[in-house]
C-alpha cells in the first residue's frame, strides 16, 4: 500500500530492503517503520523532534499528557527509546520538580512504573483534604438551614385572597370579604 501511495521509488526501495531482511523482519511493522523513516523522513524534521524530546518538560501538563507526549516523541529518538535506563532518566528529568522529589524514596525500574507513581501522586493532590470536606459539609448545612428559614418566612407572611371582592386595608394587606 505504501508503494502505491509513494510511487515507484518506494516500491524499488522496499524491493531492495526485502532482500536484506529475514522473513520475520519483513513481517515486523516496527522494522518497516524504522527503515521507512530512515529513507523517507526528512533529517531536519527528525532532528527537530529529537530536540523536542530532549527538552520536554511536564510543566502544566497532567501526568497522562506528559506521558503521551514523551512516548510520541521517543519514537524519533530510537537510540534512547531502545535503552530503558535512559528512558527512565529522561522521563524523571522532565517531571515536575515537586513530584520528582516525592518519588526519591520509591524505586522504579522503568519509566512506565514511574508514570504509575505520578498518577497516584496526581490523584492524591486532586482529592480534597479532610478540612476541605468538613468546610464543604458545614457550608452545605448552613445553606440548607438558611434556605429552610427563608422558605418558612415566606409562608408565614403570605396572604392569599379568596374568590370574591377584596379590599386593601390601611396597612397594605388584603383581607377577604364577601362569601
Amino acid at each position: 500500500m505504501t508503494s502505491w501511495f509513494l510511487g515507484k521509488e518506494s516500491s524499488s526501495w522496499w524491493g531492495q530492503e526485502v532482500r536484506c531482511l529475514t522473513l520475520e523482519e519483513r513481517a515486523d511493522w516496527e522494522v518497516f517503520k524504522q527503515l521507512f523513516r530512515k529513507m523517507f523522513g526528512p533529517p531536519e524534521y527528525i532532528n527537530r523532534k529529537k530536540q523536542e524530546f530532549t527538552e520536554l518538560r511536564q510543566g502544566k501538563l497532567t501526568a497522562n499528557e506528559y506521558y503521551g507526549r514523551f512516548i510520541d516523541l521517543s519514537h524519533y529518538y530510537l537510540e534512547v527509546a531502545a535503552n530503558p535506563i535512559e528512558m527512565l532518566r529522561r522521563f524523571r528529568l522532565g517531571t515536575k520538580k515537586k513530584w520528582c522529589s516525592m518519588t526519591t524514596t520509591t524505586s522504579c525500574d522503568s519509566y512506565q512504573e514511574f508514570y504509575e507513581i505520578l498518577l497516584r501522586i496526581e490523584d492524591s493532590e486532586n482529592m480534597p483534604s479532610e478540612s476541605e470536606e468538613e468546610e464543604k459539609d458545614g457550608n452545605k448545612r448552613k445553606d440548607d438551614k438558611d434556605k429552610g428559614q427563608a422558605s418558612q418566612g415566606l409562608r408565614k407572611t403570605q396572604s392569599f385572597k379568596r374568590s370574591g371582592a377584596s379590599s386593601s386595608s390601611s396597612n397594605g394587606c388584603f383581607s377577604a370579604t364577601g362569601q
